[in-house]
């Protein structure tokens, strides 16, 4: 058992283990550090400059660096979805499940969980309730996580990686057409209340 300073100076009943759930969960979370890892790239190789002005490579490394580290992750993903978009690339679906990847990243990292015989039961509230979205989903909806459902994110994190590994090898510099049309993105983004309206309510996921 993997002992945790939070629970052995704590008096409780019985012995603690989640090794279990640990396992399922930071499994999840490394998965989806190698996605977010990967946007990265994707977004830095993408937004690095145009070549047009940034014929210098180190400069344009160090541009797109910056503006890789300067946005969060949904601004990322919404202006790496555009500049492909405008390229004639429609990856919507796999936008879709990236986001909904996060919204579970976002439980998983911020809220706690207790080990059950086949789920993880997650402490979660928010103003609009005690469940939270778990598309794709396999279950019925309300505050667990099944390790099946576990798996299944798994296998779709995988798929996505190889996706963006594939964009990746393919992706070049933004033109000065395309840069004019980022930065108009980024500033509708910055300007709205909101980085992405993307729904927190349970709502079923109809598409494949």
């Amino acid at each position: 058992m993997l002992v945790s300073a939070f629970f052995s100076n704590r008096n409780r009943s019985k012995p603690f283990s989640q090794m279990k759930a640990w396992s399922y969960v930071g499994r999840f979370i490394w998965g989806f550090a190698m996605i977010e890892n990967s946007v990265n790239q994707l977004f830095c190789e993408l937004i690095g400059g145009p070549q047009s002005q940034l014929k210098d490579q180190q400069r344009r490394a160090f541009v797109g660096i910056l503006l890789t580290y300067s946005l969060d992750l949904r601004k990322k993903l919404v202006l790496v979805q555009a500049i492909l978009k405008r390229r004639g690339a429609e990856e919507s679906k796999m936008f879709k499940r990236l986001h909904q990847l996060h919204n579970l990243r976002n439980v998983l990292c911020h809220y706690p969980f207790e080990e059950g015989k086949d789920r993880v039961t997650y402490d979660y509230l928010n103003k609009e309730g005690t469940v939270f979205s778990k598309s794709p989903a396999t279950s019925e909806l309300d505050d667990t996580i099944t390790y099946t459902e576990f798996d299944f994110y798994d296998a779709l994190a995988s798929d996505l990686y190889e996706k963006l590994q594939e964009l990746l090898d393919a992706a070049y510099p933004i033109t000065e057409d395309e840069l004019q049309h980022a930065i108009a993105i980024e500033n509708a983004i910055s300007s709205s209340d909101n980085v992405l309206r993307f729904p927190e309510k349970p709502q079923v996921d109809d598409e494949d």
